[in-house]
């Protein structure tokens, strides 16, 4: 069974056995609330919106512990079910003040109104009102918790492969770095944030070359492995931004140069044994610090993507290769 739709089950099969469709319901918003605190990802709105039919409630509305309401369900509200936000607020101010009550009820023509306060296991509070109307679903609660469990089953798989998607969407297949799409939305939320950062950009030296000599599974194994030593100096600020493009983004760091020394003899070492010892295996990198309050995005890559060029002509003039040639 699938992680969250199991989780979700062992939530709502905790604590007595349910006796009517309004207790149902209730569980049902409190495992909610519950897997949603651990699985921040998780859209409360969208599950409780999912499930709704089975909630037998003309209206369900969840306050933080501050009373702003985050969830709310009718569109009609407060009209239909004849009860303003703030009649409902004075009602949980009112079973506040109760000491022992479960939960605190009053009714109004067609309808009644049921306030619970809810505290998750991480501790959080919340408040929640049900709006049922009198003449309510009246199914047997054994089917309707065996139609809960299967559509929750249903709902939290969806979202289970939701989330499955994101995360790989997130990643680079080949790398495991974070990919082009995640570092274009850090490049629009930069100038939001105030703080000095170090921002670099690298490209691998040759890898077209070493492609076409040793074949394109050891030029997989140059991504890879100097993927794999940016990521252990830079732990997750790596994004792989093109085939053999690099960007990394970091809080202001000093010694940049030496940094990448290190990393280029290591990845030298490990190229040397394992693809060949007469190809030079290089990192070329350019770097920029400053504030991102005051240096756009876009003027933070131009200036790193500057000094890059520069250092990539500086080490075919080092290593005397024409860049034009194929040979090394």
């Amino acid at each position: 069974m699938n992680r969250l739709a199991q989780n979700f089950i062992s939530q709502f099969e905790k604590g007595d056995n349910c006796t009517n469709p309004f207790a149902i319901g209730m569980k049902m918003i409190i495992a909610s609330l519950n897997l949603c605190d651990d699985n921040p990802s998780l859209d409360l709105k969208k599950i409780l919106s999912g499930m709704y039919i089975y909630l037998c409630c003309s209206n369900i509305i969840i306050f933080d512990h501050n009373m702003d309401i985050l969830y709310i369900y009718n569109d009609e509200y407060p009209e239909v079910v004849e009860f303003t936000k703030e009649f409902i607020v004075s009602q949980i101010d009112n079973f506040e003040n109760e000491d022992g009550d479960v939960n605190h009820y009053v009714s109004c023509n067609r309808f009644h109104l049921d306030c619970f306060n809810v505290k998750t296991e991480s501790n959080t509070n919340y408040y929640v009102a049900l709006v049922n109307n009198s003449l309510a679903d009246k199914r047997d609660s054994e089917e309707l918790i065996l139609i809960a469990k299967g559509t929750l089953y249903v709902i939290f798989s969806l979202y289970e492969n939701t989330l499955k998607i994101k995360r790989l969407s997130e990643k680079d297949d080949l790398t495991g770095l974070f990919a082009h799409r995640l570092y274009q939305k850090e490049m629009e939320n930069l100038n939001s944030q105030k703080r000095d950062i170090t921002f670099i950009l690298c490209d691998l030296f040759r890898l077209k070359y070493v492609n076409d000599k040793f074949g394109h599974q050891n030029g997989n194994l140059y991504i890879v492995t100097a993927s794999q030593l940016l990521s252990k100096h830079f732990p997750n600020c790596v994004y792989r931004i093109g085939g053999d493009e690099f960007a990394i983004i970091v809080p202001k760091t000093k010694n940049i140069d030496k940094i990448f020394k290190s990393i280029n003899s290591t990845l030298a070492e490990i190229l040397h044994s394992s693809i060949s010892k007469e190809t030079h295996f290089i990192i070329n990198h350019g770097c920029v610090s400053g504030d991102t309050a005051t240096i756009p995005a876009n003027t933070f890559f131009n200036l790193a993507d500057e000094k890059l060029s520069k250092n990539k002509s500086k080490t075919y003039k080092e290593l005397n290769i024409d860049r034009r040639s194929n040979s090394q």
